[in-house]
């Protein structure tokens, strides 16, 4: 969803476009239904704000720098973006199952 939207701006080439969406679909599904929960935000404001826009892009770029690198694009990777990585994934992992639990309660 980031990655698409700084695409859709022209931060993101197409090599590394198409080496994030093969890292997404390598994910576990309750990352990815984590990151869900709070990247439609993100990008709703990255499309009301250049400024905003430009502080992702900060923090997006080292990871697709890691990224591409672990999807052997043969660059080197990012110790900033290895360590959002480290943070990330198991955060949207944790809210991902959150979710799952949430859907699945039975209301008493």
């Amino acid at each position: 969803m980031i990655c698409t939207e700084l695409r859709r701006q022209g931060l993101v080439g197409d090599e590394v476009y198409a080496a994030d969406c093969e890292f997404g679909r390598q994910q576990d599904p309750q990352v990815l239904r984590g990151y869900h929960l709070w990247a439609p935000s993100v990008v709703r404001a990255m499309r009301r704000s250049r400024i905003f826009t430009g502080l992702v892009s900060c923090l997006a770029q080292p990871w697709m720098r890691e990224m591409a690198h672990r999807q052997g694009l043969g660059s080197r990777g990012s110790l900033v973006g290895r360590a959002i990585m480290i943070v990330g994934l198991p955060f949207c992992r944790m809210l991902g199952r959150y979710r799952d639990e949430q859907s699945t309660a039975i209301p008493v």
